[in-house]
């Protein structure tokens, strides 16, 4: 495995990672994503092999945030993946994300990358 993957992996397992603090056994996570599963499974798939962590996946082309609004507190979502930053934008503005914690996350994502 290459530092590229490794870093791409532990980056993954901070975000799990906060997903989960104060969970005893995450077994599991669940990740919306509208990354073509050609370009991410491989780091899925890595991550659980590395980490025992089974990942469900649901791909969507399009209207990730219509979902995760329609699917309300009951969302099984975990993750929110998306292709670009005006996604993200979206995810947010439409009230559908929450703040993460992660020492990984604060010393891998510079902090001008970082929402407030």
């Amino acid at each position: 495995m290459t530092y590229f993957n490794t870093k791409k992996i532990a980056l993954l397992a901070g975000v799990a990672g906060a997903v989960f603090a104060g969970a005893a056994n995450a077994a599991e996570i669940n990740i919306y994503t509208t990354r073509e599963p050609a370009l991410v499974q491989p780091l899925l798939d890595a991550f659980t092999k590395e980490s025992g962590v089974k990942v469900n996946t649901v791909f969507m082309k399009d209207g990730l945030a219509e979902r995760v609004l329609s699917e309300g507190a009951s969302s099984p979502a975990d993750i929110l993946m998306t292709v670009d930053a005006g996604n993200l934008v979206d995810l947010v503005e439409k009230g559908v994300t929450q703040p993460v914690e992660s020492d990984v996350l604060t010393k891998s994502v510079p902090a001008e990358l970082r929402d407030a």
